[in-house]
This record gives C-alpha cells, sequence and structure tokens, in this order.
C-alpha cells in the first residue's frame, strides 16, 4: 500500500465497528483482494460502516468529540443487531460486504447527519444516499480485476451477526484511518456475534 500524506485541516468520519472476530475474518476477505485482484485500498480502514463519510474538521477536536459524546449520552436508544449477508458490489470499482436492511441503523445514521451537519454545520459533500456496507475493495480496484474479483466474492457464502451499541469516530493520518474514541449509549451484551442461519 502507498502512503497517503493529507494536508490540512484534519479529515475524520464516524462509523461503526463491528467485534473483534468479524473485523479479522473481513480483513482476511481485504487481504485476499490485494494479493489476487492487486486492490489494497480498502485496507486503509479497519472494517466498518460508515455513518458519515470523511469530512475536514477546522476547529478543535475537543469540540468534536464533545458533540459525539453528548449525543451518544442523551440518545435513549437500545442496542440493536446488524447482520451480514454475502457480498454485492458498485461497478465497476467497489466490493463489500452486505448489511441487511435495519431501520434503527438507518434511524442512527439521519440522528447523525443532524449532528454533523446541521448543529456542527458541516458541509454534506456526498454524492450518495446513506448505503450501509462493508467495503472490501475499492478505488485501485481496476475494472479488468473487477470482473475476477466480482466472480470470486459473489459465489463465496458469508453470514454474521454483532450488536451495535456504539459508534467511533476514526481520523486519517499517514498510516490510514485510526479509531479515535468510542461513543456508546448502551452496555453491549457479551458474546454478540454469532453465525446467521441460512
Amino acid at each position: 500500500m502507498g502512503r497517503e500524506i493529507h494536508k490540512g485541516p484534519p479529515l475524520y468520519f464516524l462509523g461503526i465497528l463491528p467485534d473483534a472476530h468479524i473485523q479479522a475474518e473481513v480483513t482476511a476477505f481485504k487481504q485476499y483482494a490485494r494479493e489476487h485482484f492487486r486492490t489494497g485500498r480498502a485496507l486503509r480502514s479497519p472494517p466498518h460502516i460508515t455513518l458519515i463519510p470523511p469530512f475536514h474538521w477546522k476547529k478543535e477536536e475537543a469540540l468534536l468529540l464533545g458533540a459525539c459524546a453528548r449525543f451518544a449520552r442523551e440518545a435513549a436508544r437500545p442496542a440493536f443487531a446488524i447482520r451480514l449477508r454475502d457480498f454485492d458490489a458498485f461497478p465497476p470499482r467497489v466490493i463489500f460486504v452486505y448489511v441487511e436492511p435495519n431501520a434503527r441503523l438507518i434511524a442512527l445514521q439521519e440522528e447523525l447527519e443532524q449532528l454533523v451537519y446541521g448543529e456542527l454545520g458541516i458541509s454534506n459533500s456526498s454524492k450518495y444516499p446513506f448505503h450501509p456496507h462493508m467495503t472490501v475493495a475499492f478505488k485501485d480496484l481496476s475494472k479488468p480485476k473487477f470482473s475476477a474479483a466480482w466472480a470470486y466474492f459473489s459465489r463465496q457464502s458469508y453470514r454474521r451477526s454483532f450488536t451495535s451499541c456504539s459508534f467511533w469516530l476514526l481520523q486519517n493520518g499517514p498510516g490510514g484511518w485510526s479509531p479515535v474514541r468510542e461513543f456508546a449509549w448502551a452496555d453491549c451484551p457479551s458474546g454478540s456475534e454469532s453465525p446467521l442461519s441460512p
């Protein structure tokens, strides 16, 4: 992977990180894509579901952290299950683990949009509607390699679930995206990850 130097105000995004077991499995998918289809850009971030795409923050980080902490603290929402089912794609560049539709996940994302784009006044530069997924390959996946990669991943079966009770702030740096802090609104039950039935 090439090093990517970001200049200017710090770059952040908000997302949900799955448990360590799923993190390891999805990272293994990314590594397979790098080794077989020459696409490693997705390895610059931990496996995640993006809630608010990358944005610049020009003020003190403490103000951003405080706003996220207040959002989590004041929200009266229960933990909820997120289900992953096989793979999907945004041709001709992106392959991802499919996240099943989830009303609570959509509601959380909409509430965070109100916080970030409303209360914090950050410009919404996204061109796409919210489509929850976990990226396996993107951007540096060439169009010729996409066909071969999709032929492989579309035949794979992958079904997992995990309990979500928090979101994370991640920051971009020379080595890629790194988690800064977790913001939890409920206690996660132990042993929340489990395979799904077919």
